[in-house]
């Protein structure tokens, strides 16, 4: 039996957590609400049918410290051990989901956490931006040390529209040896809106902007199966925002909202190779500014070079009346092919990527990529939206909101992307779901390459496949400007896995700082 603890009861968690609860047979054992809505909940619960579940409560004063009092804590682990708690879902106000994500890695106890994954008050001062940042690093040393699992609920994982586009990306990037050179992502975020939604200094950046920053950050990614040239190291971004005061501005408005977070954010990103050119740019316009709760907007455009153009369009509508202009699940996907002169266009409905036996009349596809999510959370544990992927987010996110900063104190200034090596990786059990290697077809060219700088000189780590004499052969190459050295430490493999193996331990042994001492060796 698993046994459930859900951290707030506002309006998400009844609407998805607790029908998803009921409808797989879990045990909600656990609510963690404020005092001053125990009774309220103790009600609500009876009358959904979970008459067994037991109520922790923590005083409204302590809402949104950054950690449990000690007391709360401990008197919180014993009525988690005593009810046998295995899964936490943290769906309070975001403002206070460190200290529950601090509590349940602390104590091995595998979270699932809804976006932002942090935020704090005041997101227009620029402490509170870098405290977000330190307070995230803190959560990801915990997660590398606890025996627990930390997910974030970024379900556009699960959605098979996105699956379907992020497979042809994968296959086009990998096949063509092209990046995704060009990124558009447009949403139309928000509910009408009224000064309340801004009110504790963020906007939207951090409500619901996170899941576009963790897209783009998905597809960025995707460029570095190419190698080193395409590798992300760093990055940059230029901000501009519309806020309360610039929008009451023309209305002859004289209040100050200048504490007040942002309604739209508008950012041009560029991220670069370790060389410094650039690999790709991107456009991020995350908007609240909306004329009805019926709407809700999200156009994604993605260029592979010359080769390739993928286009989403779903425009989201509620009500009969509104249905011609796209409807309650519409999600299209255009492919601009320019490999393909027999058919260069196709589009693919999101209906054609579901069967009957997964929807309903009406269902909701978004619904169903959060239900799948929540399937992957309990049930495996290798499932997308780990927290030790999310680092090349949050270097975005930070980036961003230091722009939103610049903005409120008249700063004209680009902000750095700070990106390591491990933050541009593909997760890769993710990147398995979409591409195999030893699947690939394989064709009479290179097949992997991984290229190391040493000063002047360039260190190919070759991997090619030779029809003629069907065999692998792998070796290194070294290169300058004068000359060429080729077939360093070559062999020849019949077996393609083998053949990897070496590969990549050749990939290895160019990272020692030895091969200085080959070069130099090889130049006499």
């Amino acid at each position: 039996m698993k046994n459930v603890a859900i951290i707030g009861m506002g309006s998400h968690a009844k609407k998805l957590y607790l029908n998803y609860l009921k409808k797989h047979k879990l045990n909600l054992a656990l609510v963690v609400e404020l005092e001053s809505k125990k009774d309220s909940i103790s009600k609500y619960l009876k009358e959904k049918g979970f008459e067994n579940t037991k109520i922790f409560t923590i005083e409204d004063e302590d809402f949104e410290l950054d950690y449990l009092k000690e007391e709360v804590a401990s008197n919180l682990l014993a009525i988690c051990n005593l009810l046998e708690i295995t899964s936490i879902i943290i769906s309070t106000d975001a403002k206070a989901h460190h200290m529950y994500l601090d509590f349940a890695l602390k104590n091995d106890i595998n979270v699932l956490t809804d976006t932002p994954i942090l935020v704090t008050k005041g997101m227009t001062d620029l402490a509170n931006i870098k405290k977000i940042q330190k307070q995230y690093y803190e959560i990801l040393d915990l997660a590398k040390t606890s025996k627990s699992n930390c997910k974030v609920m970024c379900e556009r994982k699960y959605h098979k529209g996105y699956e379907k586009v992020k497979e042809i990306l994968y296959n086009i990037v990998n096949e063509h040896q092209v990046p995704i050179t060009y990124i558009t992502l447009y949403a139309n975020i928000g509910k009408k809106s009224s000064f309340k939604d801004y009110q504790y200094g963020y906007g939207s950046l951090y409500n619901n902007g996170y899941h576009f920053i963790d897209l783009l950050s998905d597809f960025i990614k995707i460029n570095n199966i190419l190698g080193p040239n395409q590798l992300i190291t760093n990055g940059e971004v230029y901000s501009k925002v519309l806020t309360l005061n610039d929008e009451n501005s023309i209305l002859d408005d004289k209040n100050d909202y200048k504490q007040y977070g942002e309604k739209d954010y508008h950012g041009l990103l560029t991220f670069y190779n370790d060389l410094g050119n650039p690999v790709t740019t991107a456009n991020l316009n995350l908007l609240t500014t909306n004329t009805s709760n019926n709407f809700k907007h999200e156009r994604i455009d993605l260029k592979i070079g010359d080769i390739m153009d993928i286009q989403i369009h779903s425009y989201q509508t509620k009500g009969d009346k509104l249905n011609e202009v796209g409807g309650q699940n519409h999600f299209d996907i255009y492919i601009f092919d320019n490999t393909n002169l027999a058919k260069p266009f196709k589009v693919i409905h999101i209906d054609d990527l579901y069967n009957q036996g997964e929807t309903l009349e009406n269902s909701n596809y978004e619904e169903l990529a959060k239900e799948k999510f929540l399937n992957e959370f309990f049930y495996n544990k290798n499932c997308s939206g780990d927290i030790k992927d999310q680092e090349l987010s949050i270097s975005i996110l930070t980036a961003c909101s230091k722009g939103i900063y610049n903005h409120y104190h008249n700063r004209n200034k680009v902000e750095m992307i700070n990106i390591s090596n491990e933050q541009s990786k593909l997760n890769t059990n993710y990147l398995k779901k979409y591409f195999n290697f030893f699947d690939k077809p394989l064709k009479e060219d290179v097949i992997n390459q991984v290229t190391h700088y040493y000063n002047m000189y360039q260190l190919h780590i070759m991997e090619l496949y030779l029809p003629s004499k069907d065999c692998y052969k792998v070796y290194i190459k070294i290169d300058d400007d004068k000359k060429v050295e080729d077939g360093i430490l070559s062999k020849a493999f019949k077996n393609k896995i083998v053949a990897y193996v070496y590969f990549k331990y050749l990939v290895y042994i160019t990272k020692n700082k030895k091969m200085h001492k080959i070069i130099k060796t090889l130049e006499k």
